[in-house]
C-alpha cells in the first residue's frame, strides 16, 4: 500500500505531510506539515527546527511578499540592491517604509517601498500615537547632522557641595543645611544649592567645592557666575555685589564681592552661616564621578 503524503479530509481541508487539522497544526501540536483550511482559506505551515517558509525573488529588485485587503495593497516586504552588491530588506507601504541595511553602518533608514530614498519626510509617532521610552547608548542629532547638533547627555541628579577656605580648607563641625541638585543637558550644567553650617575651621577666602562636573578649560567660557539668591548669616560688605565665579577646569566656585567701581575681592569665610541659596549655570567637560551620589530623579537619555 502506498504511503499517503497528501489528502483532503471530509471538511475540505488540504493536508500535506500531516493528518491533523489546520487549527491543530497552528496550535501547540508537535506535528509538522502544511495545511489549508477549506472553509476559511487560511494556510498553516509547521516545521521542526527550521524556517517554515522561503520566498526567493530572482533577477530583479521589488516585492517578495505583498499584503492586500479586499484586493488593495496595504503593504509589502521586498528587496532593493544597496548599490554595493548587498540587498536591503524593505518593509512598508507606498512611500512609507524602512530599510534594514547591514552594509551601511548597520542602520535602519526611511525609504520608499520601491527603494527610493526618503530624507527628512517621515515622522516617528504622532501627537496622539506616541511611542513610550527610547533607550540610546549614543546621542540624538536635533535640527541638523553636524557635531554641534548632537545631544548625548541629559541628566537630573543630586550632589554634596562643600564649603572650604583658600588658606586652609577646614571643615564645619556640621552642615545644618546641605543640598545640591543639578540638571545637565550636553555640556550645560544648571545647579541649585542650599547650604548652612556651624563652627567652620577654614581660613582665607571662601569657596564652594565639589560641584557635580568639572568646568570646561580654556578661554573665558569656564568662568561662569553663580548667583546667591538668599543669604542669612554670611558677612559681606553692604555696598558690594556678591557673586561666585566657577574657575576654568575646576569643580569649585570662589565667592567674591564687586564694588560699584568694578573692584573685585574675595569674600572671607564665615565660621557660622544659617543659610545661603545659590543657583546658576556653567559649561562642563567630562564629569567627576568620585563625589556624585545616586540621584532620586529619573535619568533621561
Amino acid at each position: 500500500m502506498m504511503a499517503q503524503n497528501m489528502r483532503i479530509d471530509s471538511s475540505g481541508n488540504l493536508l500535506v505531510g500531516t493528518t491533523v487539522t489546520p487549527n491543530t497544526l497552528a496550535g501547540a501540536s508537535a506535528t509538522q506539515g502544511v495545511a489549508v483550511n477549506g472553509s476559511t482559506g487560511y494556510l498553516v505551515a509547521a516545521a521542526n527546527g527550521t524556517a517554515t517558509a522561503y520566498f526567493n525573488r530572482q533577477t530583479s529588485d521589488g516585492g517578495i511578499v505583498e499584503f492586500r485587503k479586499d484586493g488593495s495593497t496595504v503593504g509589502s516586504i521586498g528587496v532593493k540592491d544597496g548599490g554595493i552588491g548587498s540587498p536591503r530588506l524593505i518593509i512598508g507601504e507606498g512611500d512609507t517604509g524602512i530599510a534594514f541595511q547591514s552594509h551601511v553602518d548597520n542602520s535602519i533608514t526611511p525609504i520608499k517601498t520601491d527603494g527610493g530614498n526618503r530624507d527628512n519626510v517621515l515622522n516617528l509617532g504622532a501627537p496622539s500615537h506616541r511611542f513610550k521610552d527610547l533607550y540610546l547608548s549614543g546621542g540624538v542629532y536635533l535640527g541638523g547632522t553636524g557635531s554641534a547638533n548632537k545631544l548625548d547627555d541629559v541628566e537630573f541628579g543630586t550632589f554634596n557641595p562643600t564649603i572650604a577656605g583658600s588658606t586652609s580648607t577646614g571643615a564645619p563641625s556640621s552642615y545644618t543645611k546641605r543640598e545640591g541638585r543639578y540638571a545637565k543637558m550636553g555640556h550645560l550644567v544648571h545647579v541649585q544649592i542650599t547650604l548652612g553650617w556651624s563652627s567652620h575651621t577654614g581660613t582665607g577666602n571662601m569657596s564652594i567645592r565639589d560641584l557635580p562636573f568639572l568646568a570646561v578649560s580654556g578661554g573665558i567660557t569656564g568662568q561662569s557666575v553663580l548667583s546667591v539668591g538668599y543669604n542669612a548669616g554670611l558677612s559681606r560688605t553692604a555696598d558690594r555685589a556678591m557673586e561666585i565665579y566657577v574657575a576654568n577646569g575646576t569643580s569649585q566656585g570662589n565667592f567674591t564681592e564687586t564694588a560699584a567701581n568694578g573692584d573685585i575681592q574675595g569674600l572671607a569665610i564665615d565660621a557660622n552661616v544659617t543659610e545661603i541659596i545659590i543657583a546658576g549655570t556653567y559649561y562642563s567637560q567630562p564629569p567627576l564621578l568620585d563625589h556624585r551620589v545616586v540621584s532620586p530623579f529619573k535619568h533621561r537619555r
